[in-house]
């Protein structure tokens, strides 16, 4: 039960083949890591092991010619050393992550009921124990570590498919009120507010127009009804132009730009401007 635990755990963490900012490996932003190419890449690393080219706690230089030449082939990439040791260091990082969970006591299958348990009926911590027959520790640091599994999976799930945008949503060439008007618009972004537990001497800046602490989550989706990027953790009083502006500022965030001739709609509460259509303001709104 320990080994296949293991198992589905690192299966459940390699799917997040694009790494969250709270590892700091450097990774190419042309790297292009699904399930599959992660399990050849695994493979022929084990290969190479067993083979005998890494002695020590590193490959030899006729290991990592090996590994690159065979996984190139095997995937039909062509990715140089420097890309796949940084998958290397990647996927040592989510195996010390995953080796922290004791599967001996807990299965991964419980884990993740807990979890769901946890947010989906909003239990509090006394309320799970009872029904897991789990202390309040161990529930508080499976659900912990849980939520750092799902953040890490968000990061390859909640993205574009295409993210060079290029053929126009079937949800708009293929509906009359929006063809040809729409043609060039990717998706919509506005931001909602969730209400959030604050301790009180820090909700005053959480405390927006809603009257209560909440947190502005910014939302970017297509037309088919999926999320493509989400930025959480603004607090309630800060402005959506705010939130976008920041997001647009910084490249580790991974916001899917639209490429020139293509835009966003947005609401009146975001700034106009190239890539980024709002609603037109007669004059009389305006003032």
């Amino acid at each position: 039960m320990y080994a296949n635990g293991t198992c589905t755990l690192y299966r459940l963490l390699a799917m997040s083949v694009n790494n969250t900012q709270s590892v700091a490996i450097k990774q190419d932003a042309n790297d292009v890591w699904d399930p599959e190419s992660t399990n050849v890449f695994c493979d022929e690393c084990i290969r190479e092991v067993e083979t005998g080219h890494r002695p020590g706690t590193h490959f030899t230089k006729v290991g990592w010619d090996n590994v690159v030449n065979k996984f190139n082939r095997a995937a039909r990439k062509n990715y140089t050393k420097v890309q796949l040791k940084n998958k290397w260091d990647a996927l040592k990082v989510d195996w010390n992550f995953m080796e922290t969970i004791d599967c001996r006591r807990t299965t991964p299958e419980e884990i993740v009921a807990m979890f769901l348990h946890t947010l989906g009926h909003g239990n509090v911590n006394r309320l799970t124990q009872e029904r897991f027959q789990h202390s309040g520790e161990a529930l508080s640091r499976y659900f912990s570590m849980m939520l750092d599994v799902v953040c890490r999976l968000a990061v390859d799930i909640i993205k574009p498919a295409d993210p060079t945008f290029r053929d126009t949503p079937k949800e708009i060439s293929r509906d009359t009120r929006y063809m040809p008007h729409f043609k060039d618009c990717i998706g919509a972004i506005d931001g909602v507010h969730v209400p959030a537990t604050i301790f009180p001497e820090n909700q005053v800046p959480y405390i927006g127009r809603k009257g209560i602490p909440t947190q502005n989550v910014m939302a970017a989706c297509n037309f088919d009804m999926q999320f493509i990027f989400v930025c959480a953790g603004w607090e309630g009083s800060a402005h959506d132009a705010r939130i976008l502006a920041s997001v647009l500022a910084n490249p580790s965030m991974k916001f899917p730009k639209p490429p020139k001739g293509k835009y966003n709609v947005v609401d009146a509460g975001y700034a106009q401007m190239d890539g980024y259509l709002g609603p037109y303001l007669s004059n009389q709104e305006r003032e």
